[in-house]
């Protein structure tokens, strides 16, 4: 189109036909692509449908080569037919097009680009400007044409449609796979690959707490080439998304139908099955195929080691082993009277129920320590029967063990009368009832037997009464329990009492643990009750270790020093952790510290302070002892030597009282000139000339080189003993040294500070010795209790010492979280699994959050 000079008036008119022929340009473009190209599009969308629902896969490999094979033909032969056809439409296209839709008359638009022939005739050019005006009127009218129908026309019979239904009902089967299955169309190759995530079927292997197996989590379809190992008690959980009809569950001869979930999912959850094979089919159609071996819970293993034998104060050690393929749970011992022994005393069977910690099938040596001597059949043969149980309670027995139940020698002649009377009670009850209430009625009237403690007169007054008053064979079956508490407690003091609390507690413990019917608020009463028994227990421990130090002609340590053996902080830091299993409801593990605990107790010996102590330990204990002695000596010494150093004092008083301030010489000169001389009085006195008081100290001397030659004793025995010589000994010897100098010298005065800096060297080197020897009893402990409790906690983790030393109870290196801690921790757990379980979210979203549920 060619404008005139004069035209430029009209430049919008120009410019508004340009647009719209560059609209109608593109419209006709559009109209060429769809008709050229629709039947291949569909072709593409049709075996795309085919492909998602995985319709040439029913014919295997040979039928996806086929249908490839039958795509890029039709493809190939579409194309030929139908783009070559393909055409950009011209201008005069366009202006024809712009005049139709529009209902021009007379095609103004070809009148715009029209030549004039003779444009120098003027009435041809004035009526051909005339014409050009009339069209330049005309663009106001145009309008943008809109497509045409193309299918109308083409696929008369709307097979379009057909293409289209099996695209849509392809992406709702295969939903988030329709990836992997158009690949799988386009490259039949592909599935010999390694196969990919498919959210759309999921499967949740959750093995039982007690085999420490992790969940195993399956997700795809397809058939699963290896077997997977499926413990026994197993609880497997399916979920199907998607997918049309209801899909079902195959194991065996068994077809389970899965349960819908929500619109879209479908689950079920069951019992691990001896089947052999997961088969979930949907319409008919399998969508996943899973071999699995179920691992049967064999039953535990016991053998007896060492037939049970009596040991300190009538206990009695059984050794066995144990094992099992997951975790022996509970060691069960049961005593009954021996069928062939001809009396009935009185008693009943006892059963003791222990948790046991042992590594999945690995053999594990018990030492179980059991404390009988308080049944009333103690020295009477019995039957001894042990059973290991695993978590399925199925159990193993040995076979019965006839033996004798060992019975405690009691020392105290009281307490061996009242054992006496038991006895005799015990096997004849009604006749020996009478007798024995005068008997002990005669014991109490006699106070001094037994201390005048008023806990044993009272209660060796109740049980004469009530066997004088009322013999029923209640009451009597009292009086025997009764009899033996007074006897301990003449024994032992208050020591076996603690230790039959400490049973009693952590029994009652175990019951509420393995009690599914337990509240927490019942939990937290027996922890209560058990971290009191436990606590006296120990402090009792600390008591017993002072007693039979003093009786073994050793000196009694501080108190101090034991408390630090026993550290209390470890003690309450084992306990808040048991209490905080507990209270979290992890019973098992809370079990598992108890059966430690147990172990640990067992391989105690009972009387905690009778250890072989090694020489240096025995030279420390006598060296604090005699280091006492001779600081006690120093400062009596000492005392005695203020006392004559009294006149010397008083005489340095007497010469500085009213003291004149000195002056200074310089300051004189300075002001009187150079000839100035000091007057006698600023001369210093000369003191060699003043008087000394007339003391004697050589007895005093002769008693500080006498507590020297003891301090240099105690140096070479250390040297032998120890090894070493400590510095502040030397650095005392050389104090008292200088202090028997002034003493011969008879200044007691200039003695002093010699004796004091002695004293405080003795000091110091007795509270090295202290720290040292309390170090080793802490080693000593850890180790006398046995089975690696210094090295790690009652879980069987890696601890750490402390700072002092080892402890009996160490703390770990693994620290139990708080309330708030925990509770984030579930919450973070929960928020991935439910995130897990939106099937809607992206496989690699969906991976992500089950690589981190598989760290926990």
């Amino acid at each position: 189109m060619s404008k005139e000079p004069k035209d430029y008036q009209n430049q919008p008119l120009y410019d508004r036909l340009a647009r719209k022929r560059f609209q109608t340009r593109l419209v006709l473009a559009l109209e060429n692509v769809i008709a050229c190209f629709w039947r291949m599009a569909l072709w593409g969308l049709f075996f795309s449908g085919l492909w998602l629902l995985q319709i040439p896969s029913i014919a295997g490999k040979s039928g996806t080569i086929a249908c490839l094979i039958i795509y890029l033909a039709g493809l190939i032969l579409l194309f030929w037919h139908d783009v070559r056809h393909f055409r950009w439409p011209t201008l005069r296209d366009i202006d024809l097009r712009l005049e139709t839709s529009s209902a021009l008359a007379h095609r103004p638009l070809t009148a715009l680009d029209d030549k004039l022939a003779n444009p120098q005739e003027q009435t041809a050019r004035a009526l051909w400007n005339r014409n050009k005006s009339r069209a330049l009127v005309t663009i106001y009218k145009l309008k943008t044409p809109l497509p045409r129908p193309i299918f109308v026309s083409q696929d008369p019979f709307a097979l379009r449609m057909l293409a289209v239904l099996v695209l849509v009902v392809g992406i709702i089967v295969a939903g988030p796979a329709w990836k992997e299955r158009i690949q799988i169309g386009l490259n039949p190759l592909y599935g010999e690959e390694e196969k990919k995530p498919d959210s759309g079927i999921s499967i949740w292997v959750t093995p039982p707490t007690y085999t420490g197996k992790e969940q195993i989590i399956l997700q795809g379809h397809g058939k699963y080439k290896e077997a997977i190992d499926i413990p026994e008690g197993s609880k497997i959980k399916i979920q199907v998304a998607r997918g049309f009809g209801q899909p079902y569950l195959r194991i065996s001869e068994q077809r389970i139908p899965l349960k819908r979930a929500d619109g879209k999912n479908w689950s079920l959850e069951i019992d691990a099955p001896p089947g052999g094979t997961l088969k979930i089919t949907q319409m008919g159609w399998p969508r996943a195929h899973v071999p699995y071996r179920l691992i049967p819970d064999s039953p535990p293993e016991i053998s007896l080691v060492e037939a049970p034998r009596a040991i300190e104060k009538g206990q009695m050690q059984v050794i066995l082993k144990v094992k099992d393929d997951y975790s022996v749970n509970d060691l069960v011992m049961h005593m009954r009277l021996d069928e062939n022994y001809a009396g009935d005393p009185l008693g009943t069977a006892f059963t003791d129920t222990r948790a046991v910690v042992s590594p999945p099938a690995t053999e594990v040596e018990l030492k179980p320590v059991y404390d009988l001597a308080w049944h009333p059949w103690a020295g009477l043969p019995v039957v001894i029967e042990m059973a290991a149980l695993d978590h399925k309670k199925q159990a193993v027995e040995l076979s019965p063990i006839h033996t004798t139940l060992p019975e405690r020698t009691f020392q105290h002649p009281v307490a061996r009368k009242l054992i006496t009377m038991r006895k005799r009670l015990i096997r004849a009850p009604e006749a020996a009832s009478s007798n024995i209430s005068k008997e002990l009625f005669d014991i109490m009237v006699q106070p001094g037997a037994y201390s005048g403690h008023p806990v044993v007169f009272l209660s060796l007054k109740t049980m004469s009464a009530r066997l004088a008053y009322n013999p029923s064979l209640e009451n009597i079956r009292g009086v025997i329990a009764q009899l033996w508490d007074t006897a301990l407690q003449i024994e032992e003091g208050n020591m076996a009492m603690a230790a039959r609390n400490l049973r009693e507690a952590q029994r009652n413990l175990e019951a509420t643990l393995n009690d599914p019917d337990a509240t927490q608020e019942q939990i937290n009463q027996a922890l209560d009750q058990f971290r009191e028994a436990l606590a006296n227990y120990f402090q009792e421990i600390i008591a017993e270790m002072q007693k039979q130090l003093a009786n073994g002609e050793m000196v009694t340590l501080p108190p101090e020093m034991f408390a630090s053996v026993m550290n209390p902080e470890d003690l309450q830091d084992f306990l808040d952790e048991l209490s905080a299993q507990a209270m979290a409801g992890n019973k098992d593990a809370a079990r598992e510290m108890l059966s430690k605990l147990q172990q640990t107790m067992d391989s105690m010996q009972t009387s905690p302070g009778q250890m072989q102590m090694p020489k240096d330990m025995q030279f420390m204990m006598k060296g604090i002892s005699e280091l006492q002695k001779l600081i006690e000596k120093q400062e009596h010494l000492l005392d005695q030597t203020k006392m004559k150093a009294e006149p010397f004092r008083k005489m340095q008083q007497s010469q500085t009282f009213g003291e004149q301030l000195p002056l200074d010489a310089e300051i004189l000169k300075q002001l009187w000139g150079d000839d100035f001389v000091p007057p006698p009085s600023l001369a210093p006195p000369m003191e060699e000339t003043l008087p000394t008081p007339s003391v004697d100290t050589s007895q005093n001397k002769d008693e500080q080189e006498a507590l020297r030659h003891m301090l240099g004793q105690l140096m070479q025995e250390a040297g032998a003993g120890m090894g070493e010589i400590p510095e502040n000994m030397g650095n005392a010897e050389l104090e008292m040294r200088d202090a028997a100098k002034h003493l011969g010298g008879n200044r007691p005065d200039l003695s002093i500070p010699h004796q004091e800096a002695a004293i405080e060297h003795l000091k110091q080197s007795m509270d090295q010795m202290s720290q040292k020897l309390s170090q080793q009893l802490k080693k000593m402990m850890a180790l006398s209790m046995g089975n690696g409790m210094g090295k790690t906690d009652p879980l069987g983790r890696p601890l750490q010492d402390n700072e002092n030393g080892s402890s009996i109870f160490p703390s770990s290196k693994v620290k139990i979280p708080d309330g708030s801690e925990r509770k984030k921790v579930r919450d973070i757990l929960d928020s991935l699994r439910r995130r897990s379980g939106e099937l809607e979210r992206p496989d690699y979203e969906l991976e992500y959050y089950r690589r981190l549920m598989q760290q926990f």
